[in-house]
């Protein structure tokens, strides 16, 4: 088995996140955009605090779908033999360690990322009663599901290069059942992925959200722009994610399909190609194209829809 390269252009998009924050956000201070009491004059007399069983609903269902993508590619990478099980299984643990442990020590305000993705959010609550009890709390609040979004992603990549580790044939030698499982699986995979980053956007919209609720007027506008600007933001980048995790598998699977479809009109020219195959994205009809590129835009558009919909519910 060669060292799987793959899984670990995952993490490119999130680097491509980080460094955009940092070097082309002039000004990732919120609360400084105008002075103390500004803020402290567009509080509503009352803050109303609701919304948070909206974000709890929310990660909830993040974490089961994170649970589910998780144990769906463990399921995949078990039926590989023993010594590449152990190999791909160590390096996802390793890998999402590591990630998690980047996450953990990252929590510094001169870091772009944190400071304009939590530590502005937290500090909009400044001044009112919830900002005592969630000085402590929040923080766990957001990372929980952010850690289970990882390891999802990571399990994701993981078994998606699980379906090649064994299967180094040439395309005379390609089996039709294998070949048809490892689209299939491929692609639910893909759309399984795709449903947990969406997931996460909508939970992220909320959370970024919520603070509009205590303030009124121009406070609040100010707000859902910005919580606007982060989802769209993110949702962006989860996207990159999503291509990042399949793209390298695709590709492969698009050249061992071809390979596959040429000794088919070899042996067989004056047949076409038969539904399974000719019935995907790799090769495919409109539907299923258009359909694969709804799946892959999904976090985005999700990220787009949502910040209006928040906007909105807040307003009203």
């Amino acid at each position: 088995m060669n060292f799987p390269w793959r899984i670990f252009v995952t993490v490119i998009p999130l680097i491509m996140a980080m460094i955009a924050l940092q070097f082309f956000v002039p000004d990732n201070d919120l609360r400084a955009a105008m002075p103390s009491d500004w803020w402290k004059s567009h509080l509503k007399p009352e803050g109303y605090s609701g919304g948070f069983i909206g974000y709890a609903t929310a990660s909830s269902v993040h974490i089961l779908m994170c649970i589910t993508v998780i144990a769906f590619n463990l399921y995949h990478i078990w039926a590989c033999t023993a010594a590449t099980r152990r190999n791909l299984i160590t390096i996802a643990v390793l890998y999402t360690l590591l990630l998690s442990v980047l996450l953990l020590v990252t929590k510094n305000p001169d870091l772009a990322v944190y400071k304009i993705t939590f530590l502005n959010i937290k500090e909009l609550y400044e001044g009112t009663r919830l900002f005592g009890v969630l000085q402590d709390s929040l923080g766990f609040h957001v990372m929980l599901p952010t850690l289970f979004g990882i390891a999802a992603t990571i399990f994701a990549a993981t078994g998606a290069e699980s379906l090649f580790a064994d299967f180094d044939k040439e395309a005379s030698k390609l089996n039709q059942l294998e070949l048809k499982a490892k689209i299939a699986i491929l692609k639910r995979g893909f759309q399984s992925l795709s449903v947990v980053l969406v997931s996460t956007i909508i939970a992220a919209a909320i959370a970024f959200h919520l603070p509009a609720r205590l303030y009124q007027g121009e406070g609040e506008k100010l707000i859902n722009a910005y919580a606007d600007e982060l989802t769209i933001f993110w949702g962006a980048i989860f996207t990159l994610t999503l291509i990042a995790t399949y793209a390298p598998h695709l590709f492969r699977l698009r050249s061992l399909s071809k390979a596959y479809a040429k000794q088919l009109r070899k042996s067989q020219p004056d047949s076409s190609l038969p539904d399974w195959l000719s019935d995907t994205a790799l090769f495919g009809n409109l539907q299923t194209h258009l359909g694969a590129i709804f799946t892959l835009l999904a976090p985005l558009i999700t990220g787009s829809i949502g910040s209006v919909i928040q906007s909105l519910s807040a307003v009203s």
